[in-house]
């Protein structure tokens, strides 16, 4: 019965530890952090510290899970045990929460339960909510607890401090620069006592592999220094990766081998070499308004230029850096002809460290591709440069250019000769006289010299080529030497025949271009046979002169007004054909045309007028078409046209109303002063009123536009007819019967009294 007992109560210890892990990893999977046994309550458990997994002080690529140990030296029972975590970047501690902010907005009661099993030893693998917080790069502090039973008393066991980084990144190459032919770059996470070899890294250039000299470390740092064999240019595209053994940290990440891009700090040469531009002689100082330098920078952003100028050992330049002013240079913008005036100028004159050097700041940066000229200004003082003393052929100089300390263009000058008298400008002038003068030909033609002229020039040639032979000569017999040459060059050049065939060499070309399209023929515009023989003789015989060598300007004007005639000539054979009067009387016609109206009424035309005059328009318009009419066609199809209208006039209808209206005026004015009445001269009663009625109805004829001149002769005899009937109705008194009987009476009675 014992024996069944105790294992009975085995088998119940065994379950309830089940039950506790169950319940654990319950609560470390589905329950918030709790806050975890209260030390002010809970008595001090005498449990002693395992160790964890990871371990404190461990460097790890990724958290999975958490092991720890305790140890309890009376053997008492371990029951719950959990942990907290703090991140050490902001002090921050981990609390399960589903709202991703509030993740890390735990205080230090966040306290989460281990997995146990019993027997002091607690673990716990991260589920998806722990590895996705804990990514953070950097270290992070774990405290753990346990509990144990002793019988009667919970005892609590606490273990701070455990401290685990988390390192996801590998060692690798960082910030790379490359200057000429030495690389640097930064390789994290060497291991220790690590000896590198140039077969280590690849470096590439463009692409291309390069071979290496050297590999060194910078003490104190993880830089190394690579040597290239050869300098890289300030275009190139630079790389480099790791390629030697493979090694990885403490966390246990790999070396990547990915190339790393440098910034390629390589200055650059410039467009084209640099050229100096002042005097080359010993001992010479640079005048006001005297160009020094002439330089086209590669890239933009210049605003600091410095200058070394020609320096040889122990024979330096002497520099004025007490006398230097920015207003005593200029820097001139070849390109758009714009000038930059500098914001500061400096020099430096140190023997000790033989550094001789100009420095000017500029308020603008210098662009890529313009050419610039770096010049004293013509309010110099003259002596602010003068170069070295001592004649000398291995003297050297620089230009360099900055922007913001980087070097973007530098260029150096070797084996420089700085004679004792400059004579490098007198012999240049010398052979390029004498060259000169071998080309040149005395005459009166185009492009020669004036009788007497060359021997001039030689003569001048001759007396400045002595003095090159001169070796006394002092720098100013040969300056003025040389400037006798110039003057000679310049009366020479004075002498030179100039004609002028450009005006008729512009009135050849308009000839030609006159003669190519031009066509001979009778047509308007087209020229008469034989006219463009005669103008093409013309052209050839000036075009002639172009050609001819020795041709004098008389010659040529001779020449051009010659081509000129020819030209009025020929333009006097042009034929020209007047189409204006057709034209005009083309649309006179059309509109008589478009007016008319057929019909028999006054003004209107006969059946088929109209038809007849549209086909003499029409023939007419044909003509004007025709680009080959003669002046003789024209002018028919304008006589055809005109007999057409008047053809067409002929058909006009005309009523001719004029008696009508002269019978209607007539028999107004007799109705305006007739009078109704029986005395003798008035009308009977009714006549005024028959007589107005048939004015009226001729009349109305008259203000009809249709009437014909049928109508209108009938109107007329009812007129006619009106004005009979109305006479016949005027009262007639025959007077003459009593007139007779009194003048027979009288003549009775006067020879009675006479008697």
């Amino acid at each position: 019965m014992k024996a069944t007992g105790r294992t009975n109560n085995r088998r119940r210890s065994l379950g309830e530890r089940m039950l506790l892990m169950a319940a654990a990893w319950a609560m470390a999977v589905a329950l918030a952090f709790y806050a975890g046994p209260s030390r002010a309550n809970a008595a001090v458990g005498n449990a002693a510290w395992g160790g964890s997994s990871p371990a404190d002080g461990s460097v790890i690529n990724q958290f999975t899970g958490l092991s720890v140990v305790w140890n309890d030296p009376d053997g008492d029972q371990f029951q719950n045990g959990g942990y907290k975590v703090r991140r050490l970047s902001d002090g921050k501690y981990l609390q399960y929460s589903n709202d991703p902010g509030q993740v890390w907005t735990g205080d230090g009661s966040s306290w989460s339960v281990m997995m146990n099993d019993g027997s002091g030893a607690y673990h716990l693998p991260f589920d998806a909510f722990l590895q996705e917080s804990l990514q953070e790069e950097g270290e992070y502090e774990f405290s753990f607890f346990a509990n144990e039973y002793d019988g009667t008393t919970t005892n609590s066991n606490y273990h701070y401090g455990v401290r685990i980084t988390l390192d996801k990144t590998p060692p690798h190459l960082s910030n790379a620069v490359v200057s000429k032919n030495y690389l640097t770059f930064d390789l994290t996470e060497q291991p220790v006592g690590s000896s590198w070899q140039t077969t280590d890294f690849d470096v590439q250039v463009n692409g291309v592999s390069v071979p290496l000299d050297f590999v060194a470390p910078v003490v104190g740092s993880d830089t190394l220094l690579v040597q290239l064999s050869s300098p890289v240019s300030s275009g190139d595209e630079v790389t480099v990766s790791y390629a030697g053994t493979s090694f990885a940290d403490a966390a246990g990440n790999a070396v990547s081998v990915a190339p790393v891009a440098a910034d390629n700090g390589t200055p650059g040469r410039f467009e084209g070499n640099p050229a100096l531009l002042f005097r080359m002689q010993a001992g010479y100082t640079l005048k006001a308004g005297e160009p020094i330098i002439r330089f086209t920078p590669s890239k933009s952003g210049a605003t600091f230029i410095q200058f070394d100028p020609p320096n040889a050992a122990s024979n330096p330049p002497g520099i004025n850096a007490g006398a230097i002013k920015k207003t005593d240079f200029v820097i001139k913008d070849l390109t758009d002809d714009s000038v930059i005036q500098p914001a500061a100028a400096s020099g430096t004159s140190d023997p000790d460290f033989n550094v001789y050097r100009m420095y000017w700041v500029l308020p603008s940066s210098l662009q890529e591709g313009h050419a610039y000229e770096l010049a004293l200004s013509d309010t110099a003082g003259g002596d602010e440069l003068t170069l070295p003393a001592v004649p000398t052929s291995e003297a050297t100089a620089s230009l360099l250019l900055q922007q913001s300390a980087l070097t973007l263009d530098e260029y150096e000058f070797a084996s420089l000769e700085l004679p004792e008298v400059y004579l490098a400008g007198l012999a240049a002038a010398v052979s390029e006289a004498q060259d000169e003068l071998d080309a040149a030909v005395e005459g009166t033609a185009n492009g020669q010299y004036a009788a007497g002229a060359k021997a001039a020039l030689q003569a001048a040639i001759d007396e400045a080529a002595a003095w090159l032979d001169s070796p006394g000569a002092t720098q100013a017999e040969i300056d003025q030497a040389l400037e006798v040459l110039e003057d000679a060059l310049v009366a020479f050049d004075s002498k030179r025949v100039f004609v002028n065939s450009l005006a008729l060499r512009e009135a050849i070309e308009t000839a030609q271009d006159l003669y190519d399209s031009a066509v001979e023929g009778t047509s308007n515009g087209q020229y008469a046979a034989g006219a463009k023989a005669a103008l093409q003789a013309a052209i050839d015989e000036a075009a002639a002169w172009l050609d001819s060598p020795g041709a004098t300007q008389a010659e040529i004007d001779q020449a051009l007004e010659d081509l000129e005639d020819a030209l009025e000539a020929f333009d006097s054979k042009r034929v020209f054909v007047n189409y204006f009067p057709l034209r005009g009387a083309i649309e006179a016609a059309q509109d008589l045309y478009d007016s008319a109206v057929e019909g028999t009424s006054n003004g209107q035309y006969a059946a088929g007028a109209k038809a007849a005059l549209q086909a003499a328009i029409d023939e007419a318009a044909a003509w004007l078409d025709s680009p080959g009419a003669t002046q003789a066609e024209i002018d028919q199809a304008l006589g055809d046209l005109e007999d057409a209208l008047v053809a067409f006039d002929s058909k006009r209808v005309f009523v001719n109303s004029l008696a009508l209206r002269e019978a209607i005026e007539t028999a107004q004015d007799l109705y305006d002063s007739a009078v109704e009445g029986t005395s003798n001269g008035q009308y009977a009663a009714g006549a005024k009123a028959a007589l107005q009625a048939a004015i009226d109805e001729a009349a109305a004829w008259l203000d009809s536009p249709g009437a014909t001149q049928a109508e209108i002769d009938q109107a007329l005899e009812d007129l006619e007819d009106a004005l009979e009937a109305f006479d016949s109705k005027r009262v007639f008194v025959n007077y003459f019967a009593l007139r007779g009987a009194i003048e027979t009476a009288q003549d009775l009675y006067c020879p009675l009294y006479t008697s």
